[in-house]
């Protein structure tokens, strides 16, 4: 179970100053200036940046419960819902500009507590696809489950046919996400990118060629069905049936709300979005460079139903649920200003390239 996600007090703040330009400002003041339309030349320390936050109740929070959330993730993955919160404060402190811009003086007394408070502020969550696969192999239930469903989705069918049992490979993913913790399967499945080697690596986590597209015949790939044609296929099959109706009540849009979904609850979107993988109805990323998603059918040839059609597929390509879902976001949005694919593989570079000032 995952403890409420609660602050730690706060530290005793700093009253030295800081020079901007020729002016000289208490953290607080550079805080408030920084954060303003005035563009601002000189590097702002780290541990300047946090004391200014400090100082002001609401950053202060925000800024607790992320050394909270970086704290957590470093033991283990959180749940989905904690995670959740732990973006949407990273979100939240996005309008603290000193944090957002501040440097670490290389060799300095405190340049390891500068480091943690430059690294807490651009918190991941784990969400990271590298790592993401790194804990599912760690956990036995979930690396021996995905090593099950990747046999069965690249098995050929038949020694003579390049196609492969979808059946049997839809199979071993809903056995999948039935039976591994969300905060393992969700961080496979939706895990942020900013390059295409690390999109490329999401797009294919459900084994697209089998899972998702039409089975192979001979060395061609045959053509999208009419969305119409697979959702009539989905009504004939009870789970599918029962599995896109979840989606259809936890994922619909209403310009009456809020947030533009009329449930509220946008965990149970992306759960109902998940329900549908391992379905007739798969859904999948459309491309190794986007957060765009969609089914595997087209509505050429619809004729008078075209817009039926096109309401089936725009539940997928135009739906302001997933859309908004912080989750999905996180990729087109750039979750941060780096690569985290890259930071796994080159933390040295990261750390030497990106937040010190050579002095």
């Amino acid at each position: 179970a995952v403890r409420k996600l609660t602050p730690k007090p706060s530290r005793k703040p700093l009253n030295r100053k800081v020079n901007v330009g020729n002016m000289q400002l208490s953290p607080l003041t550079t805080l408030t200036f920084l954060a303003g339309s005035v563009t601002v030349s000189a590097s702002v320390d780290c541990l300047v940046a946090e004391q200014g936050c400090i100082q002001e109740q609401s950053c202060m929070a925000i800024y607790r419960l992320l050394e909270y959330c970086a704290a957590e993730e470093a033991v283990a993955p959180l749940r989905a819902d904690a995670r959740l919160e732990c973006l949407e404060a990273q979100n939240s402190l996005q309008r603290y500009r000193p944090l957002q811009v501040c440097k670490c003086q290389r060799g300095s007394r405190r340049e390891e507590h500068c480091l943690k408070v430059y690294w807490t502020v651009r918190f991941a969550g784990g969400f990271d696809c590298l790592k993401a696969a790194q804990d599912c192999g760690l956990y036995e239930k979930c690396g021996s489950l995905r090593s099950e469903y990747v046999v069965a989705c690249t098995k050929r069918a038949a020694v003579s046919d390049n196609s492969c049992n979808r059946q049997k490979c839809h199979k071993a993913l809903r056995r999948f996400l039935e039976r591994v913790p969300e905060e393992y399967s969700f961080a496979l499945l939706f895990c942020p990118c900013s390059d295409t080697l690390c999109g490329e690596r999401r797009r294919k986590t459900i084994v697209p060629s089998c899972s998702y597209e039409e089975n192979v015949r001979g060395e061609e790939r045959a053509g999208k069905p009419n969305c119409l044609s697979l959702q009539n296929y989905c009504s004939k099959d009870e789970l599918c049936r029962s599995r896109f109706a979840d989606f259809q009540h936890n994922c619909q849009p209403s310009p009456l709300s809020a947030s533009g979904c009329m449930r509220e609850r946008r965990t149970m979107c992306l759960k109902a979005y998940a329900g549908l993988i391992g379905t007739i109805m798969t859904p999948n990323y459309v491309s190794n460079s986007s957060t765009e998603v969609s089914q595997w059918c087209t509505c050429e040839g619809s004729g008078n139903e075209w817009q039926g059609c096109q309401r089936i597929l725009q539940m997928f390509t135009n739906n302001i649920c997933l859309r908004e879902y912080d989750v999905l976001r996180l990729g087109r949005e750039g979750s941060t200003a780096h690569s985290l694919c890259k930071l796994r593989l080159l933390p040295s570079l990261s750390l030497l390239s990106t937040p010190l000032i050579v002095a």
